[in-house]
């Protein structure tokens, strides 16, 4: 059917189609239903923030930025000592136990920790300039 320049059509209900969707609907999980309202919740968090920033997303990335590199500056300073200090404890055990190869390994393990700790942020921000 016509109607103007616009093409109506019809769509005939059908039961079986409805109840077969009932059905489905009635399959669904517990643990499946906690993850669609997580998901929701979310989703709504991060459109009330949006809007609460005014809908200015440079304003909003700007805050979320200083605050993750906030955070990530006191992460990297914990894990930075924490390294040093677990080090220092492996590294004393591996002398007691006149292990020198023990203690190479343990150096480089520690080594190699801080480095992705201080590494793995620059190397996402290079990623990023990649696509800006």
């Amino acid at each position: 059917m016509r109607l103007g320049s616009i093409e109506v059509c019809y769509i005939s209900y059908n039961k079986s189609q409805y109840q077969i969707a009932r059905e489905e609907m009635a399959k669904v999980t517990l643990s499946e239903l906690k993850s669609i309202v997580v998901g929701a919740s979310f989703l709504m968090a991060t459109t009330v923030n949006m809007l609460y920033a005014k809908v200015n997303v440079n304003s909003f990335t700007d805050k979320v930025n200083t605050e993750g590199y906030k955070v990530l500056g006191m992460l990297q300073a914990i894990g930075y000592w924490a390294a040093i200090v677990f080090a220092g404890i492996d590294i004393v055990k591996n002398f007691k136990k006149q292990d020198i190869s023990g203690i190479i390994s343990t150096v480089l393990k520690y080594f190699v920790a801080v480095a992705v700790l201080y590494g793995l942020p620059d190397i996402f921000d290079l990623a990023r300039s990649f696509f800006d």
